[in-house]
C-alpha cells in the first residue's frame, strides 16, 4: 500500500492524556449497545470523530491486533491514500482518548491486552451464554439489561462498505442472542410467573420483532392475568395488525381461540387466601420450582418445613396466589374448585394417630363448608366428598401433626384432583412427599448489595415504610450485620425494621446478641406466637424431649461446626438426637458431613445454660479433654506429615477453645497433650503456644496470641 501521504508518527502520537482530562490510566470501559460511551479512569473519552469511533469499536470487538492496512480499508475504499489518511486520523484521536491502551506498530495496531478493559458487547455475549445454558432466568434478565438499543446506534461511514457489512453483521448476531434471551424469560414468566416481569420482556421482543405471533400470545394471557383483559384483547389487534402489513397474513386459529376465551370473560377460581400485609419479597426460584411440582402429574403433596419465622406460610400462600391470579381467562385453571387455605396452629394432635387425623380431617372440611356425617372416621369420608374436586389445600402449620401424616395420602389417594401444600417447622418425613426446606433470604455481599439481596431488601422495604429515607453508609453496615446475625430469616427481620429509625441497625443487632429478641413492644399484625423472636424459638425448645435440649444447650461449645463424634464424645449426644435437632432446623448440616447452629439458636441456647456453672465446668473439661484426645490419635500422623494430619484445619477453632478450657479449668496434662495439635495450625507458631501451667494467664497470654498479627506473636509469647 502506497503510505507516502500518510502522515508521519510523531512523539504526538504516543500515549497522552486526553483533551477531556481521562488521563492515560485507569480501566477502559467501552459501551456499544445503544449511542457509544468510552470512559477512561472513570472520565469521558468518547472519541468525536466517526472514524475514531468506528476504529476503537472495531478493535474493541474484535479484540486482537490488525494490519494497517486491513483497518484502512475497512474505515474507507475511497483510495489507498485516503484511507491511509483517514486511518492515521482515527489513531490519532484514539490515541487521545485512550493513551496507552492503543498499541501501534509500523505494521499492526490493537488495544493492549495487559491493560484493564471492559466491553459491553464482550459481557453480554459471556453472561447471557452462561445464563441460557444454566436456565437461569435472573441472570438472563440481568444480562439483557446490558443491551437495552441497537449495536452504535446512530454511527455510519460512508464510503465504508467493509465497515458497514461488519456493523450490520454484529448487529444482527446481538438481536438474535437478545432475542433469544427475552423468549427464554417470556416463557419462564408465562409457567412461573412474576406477569410483569414478563410483560416487559414480551413487550421488548415484540419491539425487536414485532411479527413474532408466539410472543403476542404470550403477552396477551400475561395481560390477562394482571386483570387487564381489555389490554390483552387490543394486544390481539395490534397482532393482526402487525401481520398485515408485514406478512400479509391472517393470525393463526390458536390467537384467535385465545382473543374468543379473553372476550367469554374470566372464570374467577374459589380461594380464601388473605390480603398481602406487606409485599412479597424475593423467593423467585423457590417460586419456580413450587409451580413446576404443581404442574406435575405425579407431584401430590409438598412439604415446606423450616425454623419458625423463615416465611413458609408466606411462600406457600404467595405459590396459591399466583395459581389463583390465572384466572382462567385463556386457559382450564389447575383447580377450578378452589385454592384455600387450612390453618392447623389450634388444632391440638390428640391423644392417638387416628384422632389427630380425625381432626385433620373436620378443620379441612370446616374450611370447605363441607358438612360430615356423625357416624364413622372422617377421614374417608372427606375423601369421598372430595372425590370429583381439582383443589389445591395449603395446610398450614402442621408440626404439631406430624404424627398423623398419614391422614396426607390418605386424602390424595381418595381424591385425585387434590394436591396438599403442607408447611411445618419439623420436617415431615413423609414417604412420597416432595420436600423444601426453607431457610433464609439470600444475605447481602456487602454495603454495594443492600437492595439487591433478599434479606436486606425486605427490611430496606419494610423500614422505608416507617422512616423513608436514605441510610447512612453506618446505618447499611448495621444492616448486613442485622441480616447476617438472624441468617436472613424473614420474621427477625420484619421485627426489627419496626423498630428503625429509633434504634439504629446496629443497636437491634445488639440487642438480638444480647438477649435473642427485639426489644420492647410486639409488631401487631402478626399472629401471637410470632410476635416475638424469643417466642419461635421458645416454642422449638419446647417441643424437645429433655435430654434433646440437653444437648442443645452445650453445642454452643463447639466453634466453627463440629462432627457427630466430636458431638457424642463431648455431649453423648446420639444420631438419633442430632437428627431430631436437625429436623426441628436449630441445627443444620454443614460441608464435610459437619454441623452448624444458626447464629440465633446458639445465642439463644447460650442463655439455656444460665444458672448452671457447674454443669457448664463439666462439659468444658468434657470438651477439652475429647479435643486432647483427637490430637493425640492423629499424633503419628502428624510426625510423619501424612494427609490426615490435614483434618486439623477443620477444627482449628475447636482446638483454641479447647486449649482455653483447659487452661481457665487448670489441666496441664489437657494442655500438653493439645500442643501437636496447636503446633500444626498455619496461623500459630511454635512461640506462640505458651508452656503447660495453669489459670488465667494461660489463657490470657493464648487468646491474645492467637488473634495478633504475625509480627507481634514473638514478642506476646516472650512476655512474662
Amino acid at each position: 500500500m502506497n503510505t507516502a501521504h500518510a502522515r508521519p508518527e510523531t512523539s504526538s502520537d504516543r500515549p497522552r492524556a486526553a483533551a477531556g482530562g481521562a488521563g492515560a490510566g485507569g480501566e477502559l470501559r467501552v459501551r456499544l449497545c445503544g449511542v457509544p460511551e468510552v470512559r477512561l479512569g472513570g472520565q469521558p473519552a468518547t472519541p468525536r470523530r466517526r472514524s475514531a469511533m468506528a476504529l476503537l469499536a472495531y478493535l474493541a470487538v474484535t479484540g486482537r491486533a490488525h494490519r494497517r492496512e486491513t483497518l484502512a480499508a475497512l474505515l474507507s475504499d475511497d483510495g489507498e491514500d485516503q484511507a491511509a489518511r483517514l486511518l492515521c486520523n482515527s489513531m490519532y484521536e484514539v490515541r487521545a482518548a485512550v493513551g496507552g491502551h492503543l498499541l501501534a506498530t509500523p505494521q499492526e495496531v490493537g488495544l493492549d491486552p495487559a491493560r484493564p478493559r471492559w466491553l459491553d458487547v464482550a459481557a453480554f455475549r459471556t453472561r447471557l451464554g452462561a445464563a441460557l445454558d444454566a436456565g437461569d432466568v435472573a441472570a438472563i434478565e440481568a444480562a439483557l439489561r446490558l443491551y437495552q438499543e441497537e449495536f452504535l446506534a446512530g454511527l455510519a461511514l460512508r464510503d465504508a462498505p467493509s465497515f458497514e457489512a461488519w456493523l450490520l453483521q454484529q448487529r444482527e448476531e446481538l438481536l438474535l442472542l437478545s432475542v433469544r434471551g427475552l423468549q427464554a424469560v417470556v416463557d419462564h414468566r408465562v409457567r412461573f410467573g412474576p406477569p410483569e416481569a414478563g410483560i416487559a420482556a414480551a413487550r421488548r421482543l415484540l419491539a425487536l420483532e414485532p411479527w413474532r405471533e408466539e410472543a403476542h400470545r404470550q403477552l396477551m394471557v400475561l395481560l390477562a392475568r394482571t386483570g387487564r383483559r381489555s389490554t390483552a384483547l387490543k394486544q390481539f389487534e395490534v397482532c393482526r395488525r402487525v401481520l398485515a402489513e408485514e406478512l400479509a397474513t391472517e393470525p393463526e386459529p390458536a390467537t384467535a381461540e385465545l382473543a374468543a376465551r379473553l372476550r367469554a370473560g374470566p372464570r374467577p377460581v374459589p380461594h380464601n387466601l388473605p390480603p398481602e400485609p406487606v409485599p412479597f419479597v424475593g423467593r423467585e426460584a423457590e417460586l419456580a420450582l413450587l409451580a413446576a411440582r404443581l404442574a406435575d402429574p405425579d407431584t401430590r403433596v409438598l412439604s415446606l418445613a423450616g425454623l419458625g419465622g423463615a416465611g413458609k406460610s408466606r411462600l406457600a400462600l404467595e405459590a396459591a396466589r399466583r395459581l389463583v391470579a390465572a384466572d382462567g381467562a385463556f386457559d382450564e385453571p389447575p383447580f377450578r374448585d378452589g385454592v384455600f387455605v387450612v390453618p392447623l396452629a389450634d388444632v391440638a394432635p390428640g391423644e392417638t394417630e387416628a384422632d389427630a387425623a380425625g381432626r385433620v380431617a373436620l378443620a379441612v372440611a370446616g374450611v370447605l363448608g363441607i358438612a360430615l356425617p356423625g357416624e364413622g372416621h372422617p377421614v374417608p369420608a372427606l375423601a369421598a366428598a372430595l372425590r370429583d374436586r381439582a383443589l389445591l389445600l395449603v395446610l398450614d402449620d402442621f408440626e404439631r401433626l406430624v404424627d398423623a401424616g398419614a391422614v396426607l395420602w390418605a386424602l390424595v389417594r381418595g381424591a385425585p384432583g387434590l394436591k396438599l401444600v403442607v408447611t411445618s417447622r419439623v420436617r415431615l418425613r413423609l414417604l412420597g412427599a416432595w420436600e423444601l426446606v426453607v431457610g433464609g433470604l439470600p444475605l447481602p455481599e456487602g454495603l454495594d448489595d443492600l437492595e439487591g439481596a433478599g434479606a436486606s431488601a425486605l427490611f430496606l422495604q419494610q423500614a422505608g415504610r416507617l422512616a423513608p429515607a436514605a441510610l447512612d453508609p453506618a446505618d447499611r453496615a448495621g444492616v448486613v450485620r442485622l441480616c447476617r446475625l438472624v441468617g436472613g430469616q424473614p420474621l427477625p427481620l420484619l421485627l426489627a425494621a419496626a423498630w428503625y429509625p429509633l434504634l439504629s441497625p446496629a443497636e437491634i443487632a445488639a440487642e438480638l446478641e444480647a438477649a435473642v429478641d427485639v426489644p420492647g413492644a410486639p409488631l401487631r399484625g402478626l399472629p401471637a406466637r410470632q410476635r416475638r423472636v424469643g417466642d419461635v424459638l421458645d416454642a422449638a425448645w419446647g417441643a424437645l424431649p429433655a435430654a434433646d435440649q440437653a444437648v442443645l444447650r452445650w453445642l454452643p461449645l463447639f466453634r466453627g461446626g463440629f462432627t457427630r463424634a466430636a458431638a457424642q464424645g463431648v455431649l453423648g449426644a446420639s444420631p438419633q438426637q442430632l437428627r431430631a435437632l436437625q429436623d426441628a432446623f436449630l441445627v443444620s448440616a454443614g460441608d464435610g458431613g459437619r454441623y452448624e447452629l444458626p447464629e440465633l439458636v446458639r445465642c439463644y441456647a447460650t442463655r439455656q445454660q444460665a444458672g448452671r456453672p457447674a454443669e457448664r465446668a463439666r462439659a468444658e473439661v468434657r470438651f477439652a479433654a475429647y479435643f486432647a484426645d483427637y490430637v493425640q490419635e492423629l499424633a503419628p500422623a502428624l510426625a510423619r506429615g501424612q494427609p490426615r494430619a490435614a483434618a486439623l484445619g477443620w477444627e482449628e477453632a475447636n482446638l483454641l477453645a479447647a486449649w482455653e478450657r483447659a487452661g481457665a479449668h487448670a489441666q496441664p496434662e489437657l494442655l500438653e497433650r493439645l500442643r501437636p495439635g496447636l503446633r500444626r495450625l498455619p496461623r500459630l507458631k511454635e512461640a506462640t503456644i505458651p508452656p503447660a501451667a495453669s489459670g488465667a494467664p494461660v489463657l490470657q497470654t493464648f487468646s491474645r496470641a492467637s488473634s495478633a498479627g504475625p509480627g507481634e506473636r514473638e514478642q506476646i509469647a516472650a512476655a512474662p
